[in-house]
């Protein structure tokens, strides 16, 4: 099961079915989507319907893709587009000043989350896209917005258990 939606309503098991799918996934077949999230197959059947109706989700040849209606949803998100939309000419005038990737991103519990990213042109292979999540002690903006956190929440991040992503995650 992926996410931590309540799976005794309806939406918290189609958010699970939202959830399932991952930055590399293109198409899902159903056998996929039901082993990704635990529940039965009628049911990711019927909710995936029920999806795509609602521009969720779209049915295509091989399975179901995630639709442009989500796109449109998160584009409404108030605070990131309103940080987007102000910071952009910064980001932009600091590409056009380095020509290396820049970043921005929020920090989402113990994630930093990606609200755009502008690729240089001598781009390292990097995990990080827009509306992606990493954890705060992975990445360079995670170690930055650690930094000025409180003592606390330092802590208590840098008390868990850290996994190495590649092999220069400081752990």
């Amino acid at each position: 099961m992926t996410g931590s939606a309540n799976l005794d309503t309806v939406l918290g098991k189609a958010v699970t079915i939202l959830r399932a799918f991952r930055a590399d996934d293109h198409v899902l077949p159903l056998a996929v989507l039901v082993q990704r999230t635990g529940l039965h197959k009628a049911t990711v059947h019927r909710l995936a319907n029920e999806l795509v109706a609602n521009r969720l989700l779209d049915r295509i040849d091989g399975g179901y893709r995630l639709s442009g209606g989500l796109f449109e949803l998160g584009m409404l998100a108030s605070l990131e587009r309103s940080l987007l939309e102000m910071a952009m000419p910064f980001l932009q005038d600091l590409y056009e000043r380095t020509h290396e990737t820049v970043h921005l991103g929020v920090r989402d519990g113990h994630d930093v989350v990606y609200v755009a990213k502008i690729g240089g042109h001598r781009q390292a292979n990097s995990p990080s896209r827009t509306g992606g999540r990493i954890p705060l002690y992975c990445t360079a903006i995670g170690k930055a917005l650690l930094a000025f956190s409180d003592n606390e929440f330092r802590r208590e991040v840098l008390s868990e258990p850290m996994t190495r992503r590649t092999p220069h995650t400081i752990v």
